[in-house]
């Protein structure tokens, strides 16, 4: 024997960003219906949202079952999907109806050989062997190719294999002679079983053989309970009566009258035979009434005869007594109180005293809807009695408050009262206890102080109504306090009451306004790498953007800084629940450069005064300082970034080397200066050198001019034209 629990199991997540939309509603579960020695494959789908580039799309995700041949599967197999999305569980149940054919289905009269007589009673016999579920199960009764009876077992709830024997009561009339019977077990499924559904159709037919009933007829007129009779002189025959109305469907205790008349053309006279309200034999009249003023006979069948050169003719009227019941009431069979899901339960209709039954037809509502109709047409009782059909119900939570009624119906054919005669029982409304269902969103999140686990929009279900109880981490948390920023994370919520428990799995996001965390400065050397975004936090929830601006104006700020990215930046944040904002001083440092530069060389008179200049830029500001020979007669001064060495009445000692050296925390740098001191003399002899190379170069440049002029430029002019010939300058 396998398991009668079987579990189809689908995990997936969301994408990480779309909110999941999956409850029980969208998973999409066939009714299986499958013959027990057939192969089942059972698909789960599952709907959910999924991200798809920059939006949120509906996609499916479904798997499936193979259980294998469902020979030795139990007959109420169940199957359920389970549906595992961030940690959170959704079930639901799978219907399956295991079937099977009847091993066999004859017919036979019950009881009875040979022929039958006419106007008597008999009882024909289907036998179904082996056959499920008998819920499903409509046995078909027929005479020829006319459909005459259906038999229904919708009341019951058994789902192995049984055996069932429904039964047909008719009388035969001599035009049943030779008529075949037969009865049909068809298996019906529902839309989701085999088209069309599976039958088996009686392997014999019976052929009625009818024996005509030898009547017998009043020698003299008579009234009612008149015992003398005659025996019919001619084969019988009604052919020449005719009753108005043609049948009688009459309340017990009403009043009835029908008209009888002969269309022969010699009548000798008419009367009626009848228990009650019978006419004695009337003579030279082509009609006569059959009146009674209440009619309490529940069994009665009055006879119209006429007397004819021919014989004497009879007509039995059909007589239908009918009473509704003196009360129809409502009541679980053996249980008071509310009802657990999932557990079986019986309905009794309670009908008193109501007739005829094979004209009842109990019908059972769920709300307005139609669920069963319960007929007794097998029957053959023409006094009042009680029934008590019932049914049964495996209530669902979705039945709680649910209202169960049934109604008597006397169906009593075109002849009897429009619309037909009803008797409602009081509702009965049924109370479900069921263990508790939570449907949850997969993430939540709202504003700080604003969220409350209490407010979440899970859908609890549950009767009695469940306790809900939310933790974190394994420990219990107030649902009802508001939650801060730092209460982020995964929650549970469960909800208990005497039917069960049940757990859902939620991340709860706790949003606020932005912050950034900054410093109010950055020292950067220039030409290195620094992401200032990333050195500048933001933090909010929803996850803020960042914007930069310098001088008003928005920018990216740079990855390797140069000394003009160097000043004052801003940075602004927004999310939807505020906005912040930050200055930051950006120090670019870079290192000095010497701005005034003195000859590499100087040669200074012996007397005279000179001075050397120094100044540099750079980030932080450089530090300038010379270096030299120290002596008496030279004075440092500093103005401005510029530092000055001043040698007053140069000295031979002042000739050296003079160095500049600008520092700061990023590097240094240095321009050095040689300084010699000299007499007169030697500068007047550089002097007169000085003089003669320029006055070597203006010779040369002229002697260039002149031989340039003589080689000049000519025009042609004509012949008998007077030539001219000229140097054009």
């Amino acid at each position: 024997m396998m398991l009668a629990g079987l579990l189809v199991l689908l995990m997936f997540d969301n994408g990480g960003a779309c909110p999941p939309d999956i409850n029980p509603q969208t998973v999409e579960l066939p009714e299986v219906v499958v013959h027990h020695a057939d192969p089942l494959v059972i698909n789960c789908t599952a709907l959910f949202n999924r991200r798809l580039g920059d939006a949120c799309v509906i996609t499916d995700e479904d798997t499936s079952l193979f259980v294998g041949n469902m020979t030795n599967v139990d007959w109420d197999i169940q199957a359920y999907c389970n549906i595992t999305m961030n940690e959170s569980l959704l079930r639901k149940n799978v219907t399956i109806t295991v079937y099977k054919t009847p091993d066999s289905v004859s017919i036979s009269p019950l009881n009875h050989s040979g022929p039958m007589v006419e106007g008597t009673e008999y009882h024909l016999l289907c036998d179904i062997k082996n056959v499920a579920p008998l819920q499903n199960l409509v046995v078909k009764w027929y005479k020829g190719n006319e459909s005459i009876l259906n038999v229904t077992y919708s009341d019951l709830s058994i789902k192995t294999p049984g055996d069932v024997f429904p039964n047909l009561t008719i009388t035969p009339s001599r035009d049943d002679d030779g008529a075949q019977y037969r009865c049909e077990a068809e298996l019906d499924l529902g839309p989701e079983g085999p088209q069309p559904p599976p039958k088996m159709i009686s392997k014999d037919q019976i052929h009625v053989e009818v024996l005509p009933h030898q009547p017998t007829f009043p020698t003299s007129p008579t009234t009612a309970g008149s015992m003398d009779t005659i025996q019919s002189t001619v084969k019988p025959g009604c052919c020449y009566l005719e009753f108005n109305p043609p049948s009688v469907v009459v309340e017990y205790g009403d009043p009835v009258s029908v008209l009888c008349s002969t269309s022969h053309p010699k009548p000798d006279g008419m009367g009626w035979e009848s228990t009650i309200g019978g006419v004695s034999f009337q003579p030279d009249v082509s009609s006569v009434t059959w009146t009674v003023d209440k009619l309490e006979d529940w069994t009665i069948e009055p006879m119209c005869y006429h007397s004819t050169v021919d014989g004497q003719p009879r007509k039995t009227l059909s007589v239908i007594v009918y009473k509704t019941p003196d009360s129809v009431s409502i009541s679980p069979l053996n249980h008071a109180g509310p009802m657990v899901e999932g557990t079986e339960y019986h309905l009794v209709c309670d009908i008193k005293n109501v007739a005829p039954l094979q004209n009842l037809v109990v019908k059972w509502y769920k709300g307005n809807e139609s669920i069963l109709n319960v007929t007794y047409s097998h029957l053959s009782i023409k006094t009042p009695g009680d029934v008590f059909p019932n049914l049964t119900i495996t209530p669902s939570r979705d039945d709680d408050a649910a209202q169960y009624r049934c109604e008597a119906e006397l169906d009593l054919g075109p002849e009897g009262p429009q619309p037909p005669p009803t008797v409602t029982s009081e509702p009965l409304n049924i109370t479900v206890h069921y263990e508790p269902r939570i449907v949850c969103p997969g993430w939540y999140s709202e504003l700080e102080n604003d969220l409350i686990l209490d407010n979440v929009r899970c859908i609890i279900t549950g009767n009695p109504p469940p306790d809900t109880v939310w933790s974190r981490n394994g420990e219990q948390v107030n649902a009802s306090v508001p939650l801060s920023r730092t209460d982020s994370g995964l929650y549970t919520v469960s909800a208990i009451n005497d039917q069960g428990s049940a757990n859902a799995t939620i991340q709860i996001i706790v949003e606020y306004a932005p912050e950034l965390t900054c410093r109010d400065e950055y020292n950067i050397v220039e030409n290195e790498n620094v992401d200032i975004t990333a050195l500048c936090k933001v933090n909010g929830r929803p996850e803020p953007d960042i914007h930069w601006f310098k001088d008003q104006n928005q920018v990216d700020p740079p990855i390797k800084w140069t000394r003009k990215n160097n000043g004052e930046y801003k940075a602004i944040s927004n999310n939807t629940h505020g906005k912040a904002s930050h200055i930051v001083v950006i120090n670019v440092f870079y290192a000095p450069e010497i701005l005034l530069k003195n000859r590499t060389s100087l040669m200074v008179i012996a007397g005279s005064n000179v001075s050397l200049d120094c100044s540099a830029e750079g980030n932080p500001s450089p530090e300038v300082k010379w270096n030299y020979t120290v002596a008496g007669n030279i004075n440092v001064t500093t103005e401005g970034r510029q530092r000055t060495v001043r040698i007053t009445r140069a000295l031979s000692a002042n000739t050296g080397i003079y160095t500049c050296t600008a520092t700061n925390r990023v590097g240094m740098v240095t321009r050095k200066t040689t300084v010699t001191i000299t007499t007169e003399d030697y500068l007047k002899i550089i002097g007169i050198i000085c003089l003669l190379v320029f006055c070597l170069l203006i010779v040369i440049a002229v002697y260039f001019c002149k031989r340039m002029k003589k080689q000049g430029s000519y025009h042609f002019n004509p012949i008998n034209t007077n030539i001219n010939m000229r140097a054009l300058p």
